[in-house]
């Protein structure tokens, strides 16, 4: 309870993030972000609801199966062969913030 004379702020937000058994989604209200469970792209999509009516429509995705690449002495290694050590997981959620960890390696 706030002290005498001071006020709590109720710093209300959209952010939201929920997860299922194929990936975590972070919807901030006007931008949403799915991370794969299954292959560890940056993204698997990232949509920004352009025409303001609060739904995610397929021609509002801005980027779909970001891969990360790395070339090494002329080899290409990639993150989304990794499907042994990958794994992504909500570490903190609240009403202002939301940390994903993603963690695997570079393959070829």
């Amino acid at each position: 309870m706030p002290s005498k004379g001071l006020r709590s702020l109720d710093f209300a937000s959209p952010l939201k993030a929920t997860e299922d058994s194929e990936a975590i989604t972070v919807n901030t209200g006007v931008l949403e972000a799915r991370l794969s469970k299954k292959k560890f792209h940056l993204f698997e999509r990232i949509s920004v609801d352009q025409n303001g009516n609060g739904t995610f429509e397929a021609n509002e995705a801005m980027t779909s199966l970001a891969s990360l690449t790395l070339i090494f002495r002329g080899k290409e290694f990639r993150t989304d062969l990794d499907t042994k050590t990958y794994g992504v997981a909500v570490e903190e959620k609240g009403s202002q913030n939301v940390v994903v960890k993603a963690s695997g390696w570079y393959q070829s």
